[in-house]
């Protein structure tokens, strides 16, 4: 029996976040949801990320459609009730973040992002909608499946690494995340 998720729809800085702690599809199904990208504006961004035993300096391709096969990760398509919403934000970010806020305004979703902007422009543009983050998931994961510390902080230390994410200060759940930091984790 395939259990039911929520859908959410996210960015693309949030999806190569996931993508770089090397457990998205074990992360995301633990919190029982599937993530909407909005294609083409958020899916071509999501292009690379860094994998340990690799050089700095190279990238390995993202492949979004294995984790549509895996049932994680949905395909959206902006619909032309959409564009007008999408316009107007555009003006106002990038045209990947535009897009994904402009899907969960009108079909009433959740967002995950982790970029401080969308969440300052979100109060005026969107207040009804809810942010959720890299941090507040990766937290609830911890919660629900209960890794070993070194687990947990091996998949902080990916994001920070690999993904180039350290969360703000402000976000609610640093405190917990940079407990959880190995010694040699960057610092943000």
């Amino acid at each position: 029996m395939e259990l039911k998720r929520t859908l959410i729809v996210a960015d693309a800085s949030s999806l190569i976040n996931f993508e770089a702690s090397q457990a998205m599809d074990e992360i995301l199904e633990t919190c029982g949801l599937e993530v909407g990208v909005v294609h083409p504006q958020v899916w071509t961004e999501v292009l690379y990320v860094r994998r340990p035993g690799i050089p700095d300096t190279a990238v390995v391709a993202i492949d979004l459609e294995a984790h549509e096969r895996a049932g994680i990760v949905r395909r959206l398509r902006l619909d032309p009730a959409e564009m007008g919403v999408f316009v107007h934000l555009a003006g106002l970010m990038d045209d990947g973040e535009a897009a994904s806020l402009a899907v969960a305004i009108t079909r009433r979703l959740d967002i995950l992002g982790d970029d401080r902007a969308l969440a300052r422009l979100m109060k005026s543009e969107a207040p009804t909608v809810r942010l959720l983050s890299t941090p507040m998931l990766v937290r609830q994961w911890v919660d629900v499946c209960k890794p070993e510390v070194a687990r947990a902080s091996e998949i902080i230390e990916n994001i920070e690494k690999y993904g180039r994410f350290v969360p703000a200060v402000t976000e609610p759940n640093y405190q917990w995340w940079a407990g959880l930091r190995r010694p040699t984790s960057r610092e943000g």
